[in-house]
């Protein structure tokens, strides 16, 4: 909690004015960073560079800690916009379902 000795309002404003981002972006590195503790092979695959950050950033949002789909997610090799495709569907999956 740096960023409050700054007087700024979050992490993410902080990133925005240390680091030139915007704060979408900011907010969303922010989100990465608080989700990747509980995804352990998410977490261990992102700093061995066999997922890069844009793959994290989209699986992040569904992942579960122990899921199958995360081990899923470690082993296969697809781009970034196949991850991205794969992440909307099955987002639009759990609304379908949930409705």
């Amino acid at each position: 909690k740096g960023w409050v000795d700054h007087g700024l309002a979050s992490c993410a404003h902080w990133l925005q004015w240390r680091c030139g981002t915007n704060l979408g972006a900011a907010r969303e590195k922010v989100r990465v960073a608080r989700a990747l503790p509980n995804l352990p092979q998410i977490s261990a695959a992102f700093r061995e560079g066999r997922l890069s950050y844009s793959k994290v950033r989209a699986i992040s949002r569904i992942a579960k800690s122990g899921s199958e789909f995360q081990n899923t997610c470690v082993t296969a090799r697809a781009g970034c916009k196949t991850w991205g495709n794969v992440i909307k569907q099955t987002l639009d999956d759990l609304v379908i379902t949930h409705l």
